[in-house]
């Protein structure tokens, strides 16, 4: 195989499970610098990913657009992947996300017949959904379920939202399907190592990532937080939020929370490990969330923080660790508890973690090379 391709459709910068997985690859000692990723630019103003062994295709950018320039954009970026796809002729396309498989569906069907398909969902998307989404999104998956069966790999980020998907899927199953979990990498344990907890004297929550007042628990937590101002404090790191949770934050006005914006992905270990307990918030309205193991709890983990999680979020029961730090406690937002102290601050020490992207990415690393050999 003289070259293979990823296709995803969003930039890159806001899924940091693809870019551990390009970084993963580059890091090979069998990798060939043959890789070629299909994306876009995230966007003016947002750094922008390099990789050095990797040639990537960034076709346009994210900005906003009004409904009709939004699907032209759709529809050229999907033309320009297959063009690029005919150009090449790669043996092997790994795409992320039904929005991306255009080209590489129809690369298959009608181009190259014996190009091995990878697929990859960052989320599960309910049948509801698909049919009430944007109707491009709408036809793709029409035609990945035609061609389940003849792809090499399937995978969902956990066991539970594959089996809803099979479920949905019926018949025509794809017969190699994976689970491959959104871990963050080994050397963040190194990084959140050498660095303290703050020498604040009172417990640090902290929330990465979206952040919303509808799907979310925002309210709860910050109100909570803001009648214990002696005993806590919180800080919000986020740059995708919606305006009524940044409205509500700033009228609140409470001297221990603070909303510091977004960072860098590559930031996080280095800030969060000076936190106590990394909170997750979601309410759990889709399937989608209810079954989620979002990425921001093995931050937290690898990072050494103790995590509170919803008890709506039914994904997470598997990982309850409610004594041994870094605990990892069920709580329902209606009646938060605050910990002690010394229950609450996180263990300096930090363990060594199966959580890691590496030992998920091998297995996805060797099903392309046995293509290759």
């Amino acid at each position: 195989m003289s070259n293979w391709f990823i296709i995803h459709f969003q930039p890159l910068e806001r899924y940091p499970p693809v870019v551990n997985f390009i970084r993963f690859v580059e890091s090979q000692a069998d990798y060939k610098k043959d890789l070629h990723v299909i994306t876009v630019h995230p966007g003016k103003g947002r750094k922008t990913y390099e990789f050095p062994g990797v040639i990537a295709h960034r076709l346009g950018a994210v900005k906003e657009r009004g409904k009709t320039q939004r699907i032209l954009f759709y529809l050229l970026f999907n033309i320009r992947s297959l063009l690029l796809l005919i150009k090449y002729r790669p043996a092997v396309v790994l795409y992320y996300e039904s929005l991306s498989g255009f080209a590489p569906l129809w690369y298959k069907r009608w181009v190259n017949k014996k190009a091995r398909i990878f697929i990859h969902y960052h989320e599960y998307t309910t049948p509801q959904e698909y049919a009430s989404g944007m109707f491009l999104n709408r036809m793709i998956h029409k035609r990945e379920r035609e061609m389940y069966n003849k792809v090499n790999w399937v995978s969902h980020t956990n066991s539970k939202r594959m089996e809803m998907f099979l479920h949905d899927v019926g018949k025509n199953r794809p017969s190699a399907t994976f689970i491959l979990p959104n871990y963050p990498p080994q050397h963040w344990i190194r990084t959140a190592s050498v660095v303290k907890r703050v020498s604040d004297k009172r417990i640090g929550f902290v929330h990465v990532g979206a952040l919303s007042l509808d799907s979310m628990f925002t309210r709860e937590m910050a109100e909570f937080v803001a009648g214990h101002p002696e005993e806590c404090y919180l800080h919000i790191y986020s740059d995708n939020h919606d305006k009524q949770a940044k409205e509500f934050l700033t009228g609140l006005n409470v001297p221990n929370i603070e909303f510091r914006g977004g960072l860098l992905y590559d930031e996080l270990p280095a800030v969060l490990a000076q936190y106590d307990i990394g909170i997750i918030l979601y309410k759990g309205v889709i399937p989608n969330h209810v079954y989620s193991e979002p990425n921001k709890f093995f931050e937290y983990l690898i990072c050494g923080l103790n995590v509170w999680y919803p008890k709506e979020i039914k994904g997470m029961y598997c990982f309850d660790q409610p004594d041994n730090k870094p605990w990892v406690r069920r709580v329902d937002f209606a009646h938060l508890q605050l910990p002690s102290l010394s229950d609450g601050y996180r263990k300096e020490a930090l363990s060594a973690q199966s959580y890691t992207a590496e030992s998920v990415y091998i297995d996805l690393w060797r099903q392309i090379k046995s293509i290759q050999n």
